[in-house]
């Protein structure tokens, strides 16, 4: 972060006393940038701003580290190497590794969220009193009278179901739709398979 904090401020942004160094890093690369410019010269557009990167010695600098650590003559046998190795595999984690921090995570925010966990045992209540009055009489024999009223219970009860679900999980959709440009971003940094 300091290394990009004194790029910034070789190109005429500087950070505030009191502005977190994360954030200024953020900001200065938005629209908010103008409050940080110390100098008019100053590059004004993200493009400008990656070309003046690509310029620095900062760049060159970096580019050169990079370029030594990824070397197959390189000898260092550091956890370093075998990050930036291009032979080492993608993901760090085993699939079984990623499930069981997916697991985890998921079970902290279920804890977590007091309300949402009475939501659903309430909703999961309610659903099973339905659902059970509603199939209360059906026939324990797979076929009826007419031989054929045990299957088509059967079938209701599945069709039920299957809805139910569907709907429930349709309350998801906009929350999915909003969330897909994260979940596309780590995916391209291999946060996930």
């Amino acid at each position: 972060a300091r290394m990009f904090y004194r790029f910034f401020q070789s190109i005429g942004y500087t950070c505030p006393e009191r502005k977190d160094i994360a954030d200024f890093i953020q900001e200065v690369t938005t629209d908010l940038r103008t409050a940080y410019q110390t100098d008019k010269n100053a590059p004004a557009t993200n493009e400008e701003i990656g070309a003046a990167w690509l310029e620095s010695d900062f760049f060159k600098d970096k580019k050169a580290e990079i370029e030594h650590l990824c070397s197959k003559e390189s000898r260092i046998d550091s956890d370093i190497r075998k990050l930036y190795a291009t032979d080492s595999p993608v993901f760090s984690n085993t699939f079984i590794d990623d499930l069981r921090l997916v697991f985890s995570r998921q079970k902290k925010l279920f804890r977590r969220d007091k309300a949402f966990r009475t939501a659903r045992i309430m909703q999961a209540l309610i659903m099973g009193i339905i659902v059970g009055t509603v199939f209360l009489q059906i026939s324990p024999v797979l076929s009826g009278v007419d031989g054929v009223t045990g299957i088509t219970q059967r079938y209701g009860i599945v069709f039920f179901l299957c809805l139910q679900s569907l709907l429930s999980g349709m309350a998801l959709i906009p929350m999915v739709q909003s969330e897909r440009s994260v979940y596309y971003k780590q995916r391209q940094a291999f946060f996930y398979r």
